[in-house]
């Protein structure tokens, strides 16, 4: 019997954000056996996420490895737990989000919201208390001129320059060598650029993260 929960109930996962597949790959990741979730769109998600086994079923899944059938296996239901660390580039078309340490769970809990194709939040977002506006502290971020790494003046040039100025000479580098991926909001690095990034893919807005990491101030 599928349990309700509530927000305050899902320590298991601090985020309560779930990840809905198909039977029979639910149970093939609680049992170990499936590491790898494929998609068609990366995410930078990370962490441990409910594992929310969909309505349909997959009927050309391989069944037999597992040894059960479709009206074996529970849907509409979550099922158990498992943490995503990384996400990898396959093909301009698939990403493969890896997968570690699945969780079964011996109580099945019924979401409260509709499922949606990949993640969703099945009791609602984990929203932390307001802060009182009188106890935050205003930090003005800092505009002024920064040094670029070495791994970085490799692109832009050795001159101080601002981080926004640095966004739009990388913004440049990577329009003029054709570094766009085919759904435009990611970025296929090339050797300079990667050794920025340290990955491949990467989501355009990750871009003034990576030029943060990658300057201070003189």
């Amino acid at each position: 019997m599928a349990k309700k929960i509530t927000q305050g109930e899902t320590k298991d996962v601090p985020s309560g954000r779930a990840i809905s597949i198909q039977q029979p790959f639910i149970e093939e990741i609680l049992r170990g056996i499936k590491k790898i979730e494929y998609r068609s769109r990366a995410t930078h998600i990370r962490g441990r996420v409910y594992l929310y086994a969909s309505l349909k079923v997959r009927k050309d899944g391989n069944w037999k490895r597992i040894g059960m059938e479709p009206d074996d296996l529970p849907k509409g239901l979550i099922v158990g737990s498992v943490e995503i660390v990384d996400c990898i580039y396959i093909s301009d078309y698939e990403f493969g989000y890896k997968l570690i340490k699945p969780k079964r769970y011996k109580k099945l809990l019924k979401p409260q919201n509709r499922a949606q194709p990949c993640f969703f939040f099945p009791f609602g977002p984990i929203r932390s208390p307001r802060k009182n506006p009188k106890d935050v502290k205003k930090r003005k971020p800092y505009t002024g001129p920064v040094v670029p790494s070495q791994q970085l003046a490799a692109i832009v040039g050795e001159q101080s320059a601002t981080r926004s100025y640095f966004y739009k000479l990388l913004m440049k580098y990577i329009s003029k060598n054709r570094l766009w991926h085919k759904d435009k909001s990611l970025i296929i690095p090339d050797k300079k650029l990667k050794k920025i990034t340290k990955k491949s893919p990467v989501h355009i807005n990750d871009l003034r993260t990576f030029i943060e990491w990658h300057t201070k101030r003189r």
